[in-house]
């Protein structure tokens, strides 16, 4: 099935597969903070404080090992890569198979029969049927990783140990997604030998007991001993719904 399909809102032949959550529909739509993260390391110059957003650039453009987790349909792993990183672009199979992949397939170079993809990124590359893919001058692979299920049972510990950077974009959306996805980003922090980073986008949203708000994430990341800083902040209005 195509992605237009389920963008349209007329049908989603995925609804029912074992691993797509409710929530994971959203996975189809690319969102503010997608636009956010790429901006802020590929062209940080738009921004008041360039000076940390030029570091991340200059650690992607030298081949940084990156996790993306919740990529919907790729396109912030896809930029990154083509900027310089080794990008694993991850999500639940249903996203990884029909949207992650195939796109990755479309924007991969070409007549890079030469060219062959780090070991890190070719370990790190588990979606099926799928190899690496040469984007720009970096290299992008899909992998599965379902926040609800350990880490080291969906990504091997020679990966993991491997890691500079894990990425999410606007993962945060429901409080009841904070603790899974600072789970999976806990794991990475005690097998990687490279004291990785995660960066983040969050967009607020309404406050009720469903969306989460900026309290919600510091409050739980306090809790697990970590500190937070804002490296770039910016206003967005999405369509009709005014939502910032």
């Amino acid at each position: 099935p195509s992605a237009e399909k389920i963008v349209d809102g007329r049908v989603d032949p995925f609804l029912f597969e074992p691993d797509y959550y409710l929530e994971a529909k959203t996975g189809f739509q690319v969102w503010p903070g997608s636009r956010l993260l790429v901006e802020a390391l590929t062209c940080p110059k738009s921004y008041s404080d360039c000076p940390k957003l030029l570091a991340w650039q200059n650690r992607l453009a030298c081949g940084a090992n990156v996790v993306e987790l919740g990529a919907g349909i790729g396109v912030v792993g896809a930029c990154l890569a083509a900027a310089g990183g080794n990008v694993v672009i991850t999500d639940l199979k249903t996203l990884v198979n029909n949207a992650i992949v195939p796109n990755l397939v479309r924007n991969g170079n070409e007549a890079v029969e030469e060219e062959y993809p780090p070991s890190w990124i070719k370990a790190a590359s588990t979606a099926r049927d799928s190899a690496p893919e040469k984007i720009g001058r970096g290299w992008a692979g899909g992998a599965v990783i379902d926040w609800n299920v350990p880490l080291d049972s969906q990504l091997s510990s020679g990966v993991t140990s491997d890691i500079d950077i894990v990425l999410g974009c606007d993962c945060f959306w429901m409080k009841k997604l904070i603790d899974p996805v600072l789970d999976i980003v806990s794991s990475v922090f005690a097998s990687s030998t490279k004291s990785p980073k995660f960066l983040v986008t969050y967009q607020i949203r309404g406050r009720n007991e469903v969306f989460s708000s900026i309290d919600d994430i510091l409050v739980a990341v306090q809790e697990r001993g970590w500190t937070a800083e804002c490296h770039a902040w910016r206003p967005v209005t999405i369509g009709e719904d005014g939502a910032n």
